[in-house]
Parts: structure tokens; C-alpha cells; sequence
């Protein structure tokens, strides 16, 4: 099957060249958790956890990809100036198509 282009909003433009990633980085996976009008927007994982004390990661209102919502699945980099004792910000966030029943274990 072939796989649908990305949205308008990740194929460049203003929107989405203001917060990049590169190759190089680690990229993380999360469901976003449900969100409060005007907080910060947190994503549950696992690894960031097991990193940070326990604590999920958050990326701004204004980073949020257009059709993300509670329950989403994300991928996400960090600012690299993140402190362990604090709960860590995103740099790039981009919403991640649903993961298939081989790659889900299920």
C-alpha cells in the first residue's frame, strides 16, 4: 500500500521550519495527555520518565501540529538546555501515524 503524503502544515512553510530537527537528534515517542486551553501540553513516554524523575515532557500551545489532541500519537525531540531536575521541553514536535499491529506488539 502506498502511504499518503504528509500534511500541508509538515511539508514546510513558516509553520513548521520554526522548530526543526535534525538527523542527528534522538526522537522520542508519546501519546499526548489531555490538555488544559493555555498550558503547557504534556506527552506521556516511557523513556523520558526513565530519564527525568518521572516527569513527561510538555511542548508549547504554539507547537502543537494541526489535528493533535489528547490521546495522540507524537514524536517529539528536546531542547537540548533540558535539566534532569525539571520536566523536560520539546523542540520539534510532529504528529506520528498510528503504529500497526507488528510494530505494537499486539
Amino acid at each position: 500500500p502506498s502511504v499518503p503524503p504528509p500534511p500541508a502544515a509538515m511539508r514546510g512553510g513558516a509553520a513548521s521550519s520554526a522548530l526543526t530537527a535534525s538527523s542527528d537528534e534522538m526522537f522520542y515517542a508519546g501519546v499526548v495527555k489531555p490538555m488544559r486551553p493555555g498550558w503547557k501540553i504534556f506527552v506521556d513516554c516511557d523513556a523520558i520518565k526513565s530519564a527525568f524523575g518521572g516527569r513527561d515532557a510538555w511542548f508549547e500551545q504554539r507547537q502543537k501540529p494541526a489535528g493533535v489532541e489528547a490521546g495522540s500519537l507524537v514524536v517529539f525531540t528536546l531542547m537540548p538546555t533540558n535539566s534532569p531536575n525539571f520536566a523536560p521541553k520539546a523542540k520539534f514536535v510532529a504528529a506520528l501515524s498510528p503504529l500497526g499491529p507488528e510494530v505494537a506488539g499486539v
